[in-house]
């Protein structure tokens, strides 16, 4: 599948070393694009005084946006949580444009993404532990600047266009995916809460080292006011779904107790599948357009094979069961 929405913006070296003087990042020894992104282009930075992330922004992203991520990465940070942190201009600018884009220079995490084929108890009990942290430092914190609820955006438009693509292209899996969202969307729509949310956090946005232990958590780009209980859904499904599409309730139960253990506010054991649910049609919005993009058939979508998989009677109470376990065991 495309893992692209926006082609890259590409950047010279005139560019580049032009970024490192108004921020005082010292002479460029190297540069190359890195990550894996769908919307924006991240470029790595080596230069005399470290190593830096220069990311360029699409051209929809509004400052007002980015100044949210970037407070979200100011206070854990400050707080001593390993995220990277934005190196403003001399002047004291955190936003910049460059070749038509807005931009910000990051501090690069030291280490590499972790690769799904690497999911296993050790790595998802750090995951659970960490993010429980991270959860606590958000729960309460109100962000500069403003982004618009995901949920709501699905709410207010995106699930019908997607439903109206789905039906065009197969009337089958448009019904089975209007069944679900007729269910679960009432659950997460309006919102019920709003705290900061990463909103992404999956294996690509998190980083390890050479020992495979945890460093941090990067890409904040999604991060928005909504469902901590959606979020940590999110983080759940990411870290206990390997290859198959098909939940994995030993890494999922390692990764709750972690998180319980830690301290992280206590999931509802009764809406947690539901939520999966909606996540699955989330991004089925998303990555629905990649795939028409490419003319590839929806039946090869891993959200629509994990939905398919996660609404079964017997894997919903396989879930419930799961979260409950988990959290008890911390009593």
């Amino acid at each position: 599948m495309v893992t692209r929405l926006n082609r890259p913006t590409v950047v010279g070296a005139a560019e580049v070393n032009s970024v490192a003087d108004t921020h005082g990042l010292g002479h460029v020894v190297e540069f190359h694009e890195c990550g894996e992104g769908m919307v924006n282009s991240n470029y790595r930075l080596v230069t005399a005084s470290g190593t830096y992330l220069l990311r360029l922004y699409a051209t929809e992203r509004r400052r007002e946006e980015i100044d949210l991520e970037l407070s979200v990465l100011s206070h854990l940070h400050d707080a001593g949580f390993p995220v990277p942190r934005c190196v403003p201009a001399l002047t004291g600018q955190s936003v910049g444009e460059l070749a038509g884009r807005l931009f910000t220079v990051l501090t690069y995490l030291p280490g590499r993404t972790l690769a799904q084929d690497e999911l296993g108890h050790e790595i998802v009990t750090q995951v659970g532990a960490a993010y429980a942290r991270m959860r606590l430092l958000l729960n309460g914190f109100t962000p500069a600047g403003r982004k618009e609820n995901a949920e709501e955006a699905l709410a207010d438009g995106l699930m019908a266009e997607l439903l109206k693509q789905l039906a065009d292209e197969d009337p089958g899996v448009a019904a089975e995916v209007g069944d679900v969202w007729s269910e679960v969307s009432s659950l997460f729509t309006p919102p019920t809460e709003r705290h900061v949310v990463h909103g992404d956090l999956y294996f690509a946005n998190t980083v390890i080292d050479d020992h495979g232990n945890l460093v941090g958590f990067i890409d904040f780009d999604d991060a928005y006011l909504g469902s901590s209980q959606l979020d940590l859904a999110l983080v759940v499904m990411e870290f206990a779904t390997p290859t198959d599409n098909v939940i994995d309730l030993d890494l999922a139960t390692a990764l709750l107790r972690a998180y319980a253990n830690a301290g992280g506010p206590r999931p509802d054991a009764d809406v947690f599948p539901q939520a999966l649910l909606f996540l699955c049609c989330k991004f089925l919005c998303y990555t629905a357009q990649l795939q028409q993009q490419e003319g590839e058939p929806i039946e090869q979508n891993d959200y629509l094979r994990r939905l398919r998989h996660l609404r079964t009677r017997a894997v919903r109470d396989a879930v419930r069961r799961c979260v409950e376990r988990a959290v008890d065991t911390v009593r």
